[in-house]
């Protein structure tokens, strides 16, 4: 007899006020539905307690979910509760490499005071970092890296975590991988060191502030994914698990626990995702309703529409690209929806509490999908693996297409160590602008590449 292969998908949608899991056959048909009892938790919010919450939906899941049919278990959950919650946050030691030309705003600079207190641990500035096409600007202080160790790991009060950034790491990251180990040597596996470089973006303050973000977030991101994961382990499901990014694509679990900042807007575009899914066609205009309120936004032939800004969490100017979406209160739900949705291409998708809108109210077609209230979980078990390049290319004596192939090649490198099925990869548009005000011949290029995750070993068993 030969064994299924494990070619079924379980998406995970947990929430604030509520949550729902499903699983997908091999052609995205949902097998089985599951919404979270009111009376779960202990009433707690769902949010409060991902893996109690994740344990629940999974045995509402039933044989469907048994573990050699699944091949995949992704989670739609945001790992920035502590954020709301200072106290929760871990402490910080963060280490600025670029001294003296990037002292004058230091920092923390603009951040909330509780939260500032509370993250807020040793801070240094070092001598170090690259120009914009990659050449060194000046040697790493390596003896003022080893100094700011010291006073990490001071026996009064330690850090929970270090944040590295440097200046222009995104186009040369030398410096920034240096410190990092020699920070990890010298404060031992216990105290994440989250990298300001890895997320591209050309800021350095956006950069850093992401990566004391990430620090902060990480020692509790990490135990959350590690009790999900224990649930996993217990009911004999697969090893991998996955969580959703603020713009709808997935990534591993791993790195989400370094940097759960990526799970910001996690929800809204998960369900994005799946109200596309649902309604079988790439652009589409998606309204998502949680109950207490209501999201528009945009995919263009299957691309999320980006604002052009960058996400501010709490007021803090991240380096995370930031998705078009226009927000309403439930009481202005019907004349704001309306005027977002004015302009955008596509059929209207009504997701979660759909049942809400009249359809007088809103333009143009509407699709009001069976499976609705579980978009949020189908858009997590659909999600495809994505990487992105964002940084100064210099051109020199290569040609424009040369250059441009490399900045293609390394989003999908970052594409797949993300996940994705390095045969199906897709590249996006590749957006450039000529850095005319340095004396060298620069491009910035802006490259997103996409893919289906690989699922590795799709059989489990063989013939008997």
């Amino acid at each position: 007899m030969r064994v299924s292969p494990a070619d079924r998908r379980v998406g995970l949608a947990v929430g604030r006020r509520d949550a729902c899991a499903v699983v997908l056959g091999p052609e995205n048909e949902v097998l089985a539905r599951a919404v979270l009892p009111d009376d779960a938790n202990d009433y707690d919010p769902p949010d409060a307690r991902p893996a109690a919450t994740v344990a629940t939906l999974l045995d509402a899941l039933g044989e469907v979910a048994a573990p050699e049919h699944v091949g995949r278990v992704v989670l739609a959950a945001a790992l920035t509760r502590p954020l709301h919650r200072p106290a929760e946050c871990a402490r910080v030691g963060v280490l600025r490499i670029g001294a003296p030309a990037t002292a004058s705003v230091p920092p923390f600079s603009g951040w909330p005071a509780r939260l500032t207190a509370a993250v807020r641990g040793p801070v240094a500035l070092v001598a170090g970092g690259h120009e914009y096409d990659g050449r060194v600007a000046a040697p790493l202080d390596r003896a003022a890296v080893e100094a700011f160790a010291r006073a990490c790991r001071t026996r009064r009060d330690p850090v929970a975590a270090v944040a590295v950034t440097a200046v222009h790491a995104q186009a040369n990251g030398a410096h920034e991988q240096e410190a990092a180990v020699l920070l990890a040597d010298a404060l031992g596996p216990d105290v994440p060191v989250v990298t300001g470089g890895d997320e591209g973006g050309l800021g350095l303050l956006e950069r850093e502030n992401a990566a004391i973000l990430d620090a902060a977030l990480a020692p509790t991101a990490r135990r959350v994914l590690d009790e999900v994961g224990a649930v996993l382990a217990e009911r004999g499901l697969v090893d991998e698990l996955y969580l959703v990014h603020g713009d709808g694509t997935v990534f591993p679990a791993q790195s989400a626990a370094r940097r759960p900042l990526r799970t910001v807007g996690a929800l809204h575009s998960s369900a994005r995702v799946g109200g596309v899914h649902l309604a079988g066609e790439a652009t589409v205009v998606v309204v998502d309703d949680d109950g207490r309120r209501v999201r528009v936004s945009a995919a263009v032939e299957g691309w999320p529409q980006e604002s052009g800004r960058l996400v501010e969490v709490l007021g803090i100017r991240t380096n995370l690209r930031e998705v078009r979406v226009t927000e309403a209160p439930a009481d202005a739900v019907g004349p704001t929806t309306a005027r977002a949705v004015a302009g955008l291409a596509g059929p209207l998708v009504l997701v979660r509490n759909a049942r809400r809108l009249p359809d007088l109210l809103l333009p143009g077609r509407v699709l009001r999908p069976d499976d609705a209230p579980f978009a949020a979980a189908i858009g997590a078990a659909v999600g495809e693996a994505a990487g992105t390049v964002d940084r100064i290319f210099w051109i020199g004596e290569r040609s424009r297409a040369e250059v441009v192939a490399e900045a293609r090649r390394l989003a999908a490198e970052a594409a797949i160590r993300a996940g994705a099925d390095p045969r199906r990869v897709r590249i996006g548009t590749v957006a450039e602008t000529l850095m005319t005000y340095v004396p060298t011949s620069c491009v910035r290029i802006r490259v997103r590449a996409v893919g289906p995750v690989l699922t590795v070993g799709t059989e489990r068993g063989g013939e008997q």
